[in-house]
């Protein structure tokens, strides 16, 4: 994100080399129309325009700031979940951030910081599992038992939990059958699951489409927990897309949870109970 925006900032050039022409960059990011109720002043072609540079905007506060007249790049990434407010805040933090400036030159390096910073980025690149403590009875009472779950707006008709060892289990959620009045948004794949604190990425071979959006998902990535002896805690994320938290509590052979859809703030009431 922030090589994409150095891009833009040099005009359309990297290391002296012509990527995007001139003429598109300045065009790209002018007004050309304007969004009532939005932040910004206008929208160019995938930029929004504001008087002192641009900027694109993703879902969840996923930002790349552009301000020429600090020859400036600022990138953000966040999970701000209130979608409707996102753009006004990209806009204010965009104002404060250019208003803070109070020098063109830039500030001498600091080593010692940059290391730290370094060290943080490899560490949250890199997690190390933490310690699984023992599963719960429960993890075994489950495990394997397919979950037929009462109607819902989320299309889950039924949900599986395997749990092989301390480390890892495994999710099979079963959704309703693909015809042309429903996006198939829940993979037929078995969804790895890391139970210690490590997201488990799984390649999806099914037709797969976000929820919400006509868009494909290539790769899902889950990480779980035991919060009690009856409750197991799921995070379920589309890779660049919506994030599910799954909290599933499991008490004689019925099933009662919620489950999040993040950033849209959506929730879903589950219940079901298992099926021979």
């Amino acid at each position: 994100m922030a090589k994409f925006g150095y891009l833009f900032l040099n005009k359309g050039y990297w290391e002296g080399e012509e990527v995007v022409p001139e003429s598109w960059v300045s065009r790209s990011t002018k007004k050309h129309t304007y969004a009532e109720g939005w932040a910004a002043p206008g929208y160019g072609y995938q930029w929004w325009a504001t008087e002192y540079g641009y900027y694109a905007s993703g879902m969840g506060e996923q930002n790349i700031m552009v301000i020429p007249e600090s020859d400036m790049v600022i990138v953000t990434s966040g999970k701000y979940n209130e979608y409707n407010r996102v753009y006004n805040r990209v806009y204010t933090l965009l104002s404060h951030i250019r208003n803070a400036v109070k020098d063109d030159q830039a500030i001498e390096e600091n080593l010692q910081a940059s290391r730290e910073l370094e060290e943080r980025i490899n560490d949250i690149k890199n997690p190390q599992p933490q310690e699984v403590i023992s599963l719960p009875q429960k993890a075994a009472q489950i495990s394997g038992n397919f979950y037929r779950l009462e109607l819902n707006d989320l299309g889950i008709e039924g949900i599986r939990l395997d749990f092989e060892d301390e480390s890892t289990a495994y999710l099979r959620l079963i959704g309703p059958s693909i015809d042309d009045d429903v996006i198939p948004w829940i993979p037929d794949d078995v969804i790895e699951i890391g139970l210690d604190g490590i997201y488990r990425k799984t390649e999806i071979t099914t037709e797969y489409r976000a929820y919400l959006h006509d868009l494909n998902v290539d790769v899902v990535a889950a990480k779980g927990e035991w919060s009690g002896e009856n409750t197991f805690n799921l995070e379920f994320r589309e890779m660049g897309n919506f994030k599910y938290n799954f909290s599933l509590m499991f008490f004689d052979n019925k099933l009662t949870g919620t489950l999040d859809t993040a950033p849209l703030n959506i929730s879903e009431f589950l219940t079901g109970e298992v099926e021979n």
